[in-house]
């Protein structure tokens, strides 16, 4: 089955960061088939010149703008290789953990959230969890070509482990006291849970603490992606703030 994406912008990077199998062209669209056709010979992706209505069967009738790709599958980096990237730069490890993160818009929002905020990494589960496919690059704007995300055999485990690489570890649930009391600078990885259940108890217990967010209306939570922001632009926030 085809991995695809479409649309120039999402295209444009997959191709950029060697990422497309197969490129996908609107015959007569002169201006993308020129430009698109050029960089697929500099990063030697095969091209077909094909009319709207076989683009329109690719991209199941959405908005293509004369661009589809087929992507190769993801190459996840490894826990290894992100902490050795981090220390390479001489800073503060941020990374965000997803506990059963599952729906691929949700995924692909955070990726984006975490790479607009300046974070290293994102670990993921192998297990129960969406991967990084062409729907997940789309909804991230391309965010997946510039940000290491790494899966992880099992969330408690990798918590630990991260605690003895002394990096903080902080979960976001209700009920506690709100994020913006306490310390998130210095190194730091947000644990967010699934979209129904958010996180385990198994997995809190884990956890050297946790941040909530207030909330005052008559609905008890927030999209996983909708906390990702708030939270990650506030440890963002945090570590940008002059000591």
């Amino acid at each position: 089955m085809q991995d695809l994406i479409y649309g120039r912008k999402p295209v444009e990077e997959a191709v950029e960061k060697n990422m497309a199998k197969n490129l996908y062209l609107l015959k007569n669209n002169k201006g993308n088939v020129a430009k698109f056709k050029d960089l697929a010979k500099e990063k030697k992706v095969p091209v077909k010149v094909v009319d709207r209505n076989f683009l329109d069967d690719l991209s199941q009738g959405k908005n293509h703008q004369g661009v589809v790709c087929e992507i190769k599958p993801y190459s996840y980096s490894s826990y290894e290789e992100i902490l050795s990237m981090i220390k390479k730069k001489g800073e503060d490890p941020f990374l965000l953990l997803l506990d059963g993160v599952e729906d691929p818009q949700n995924l692909g929002a955070i990726i984006r959230t975490a790479y607009l905020a300046g974070a290293h990494g994102i670990l993921i589960p192998k297990h129960r969890s969406a991967k990084v496919t062409g729907t997940v690059f789309k909804t991230s704007a391309g965010a997946c070509a510039h940000i290491k995300i790494a899966q992880v055999t099992n969330v408690n485990q990798t918590i630990e482990r991260l605690k003895k690489d002394n990096i903080w570890v902080y979960g976001a649930d209700m009920g506690e006291r709100p994020y913006y009391e306490q310390n998130t600078k210095g190194p730091i990885c947000l644990v967010l849970g699934s979209e129904g259940k958010g996180l385990s108890d198994p997995t809190k217990s884990h956890l050297d603490g946790i941040l909530s967010i207030p909330m005052y209306g008559d609905l008890d939570s927030l999209n996983v992606s909708v906390v990702a922001g708030i939270l990650a632009f506030d440890i963002a926030r945090k570590r940008h703030e002059e000591s």
